[in-house]
């Protein structure tokens, strides 16, 4: 819990994430993670 409650706050403070890979692995990782994030190819 205290791994979820840690990277929420790290979410919460970071600015937005882009993916600048078509990786389905990469992409699959960061929403495991539920990591917010866009896609963008490069």
């Amino acid at each position: 819990m205290a791994i979820i409650n840690t990277l929420y706050l790290m979410e919460k403070n970071m600015p937005k994430l882009i993916l600048a890979s078509t990786s389905p692995w990469r992409r699959a990782l960061l929403e495991k993670l539920q990591i917010s994030f866009e896609c963008a190819a490069p």
